[in-house]
């Protein structure tokens, strides 16, 4: 999974790839009743900078809206393809469409 941070220090934004192990236990059958994550581990796979991941990730994006690929499907795909949570492909486009007027009718 891929998300932004701030560093408190040099107040860059930067992108982490982390995962997380756990464990999962079920008290009862269904899922919604009773059950504990115990989290085990968290790793770190990467740290890029923000203009590493977003030049990247707004090519995509581009590509699919110039296909005429709905924005809600480029969400939802772009998040799949990168693990980045949809809020934040959502404000990838946003800043898109910001720089690339041409873009805006393509939704």
């Amino acid at each position: 999974m891929l998300i932004p941070v701030r560093c408190p220090h040099c107040k860059g934004k930067f992108w982490v790839e982390f995962s997380i192990k756990y464990e999962l236990y079920k008290y009862v059958e269904a899922m919604s009743e009773l059950t504990r994550i115990h989290i085990k581990d968290a790793i770190v796979r990467g740290v890029w900078t923000d203009e590493e991941v977003a030049s990247e990730v707004q090519r995509t994006i581009a590509s699919l809206l110039k296909r005429g690929v709905p924005r809600k499907q480029v969400v939802e795909e772009v998040a799949q393809l990168y693990g980045i949570p949809q809020v934040h492909v959502d404000e990838l486009i946003e800043n898109l469409l910001s720089k690339v007027p041409e873009l805006n009718g393509v939704r």
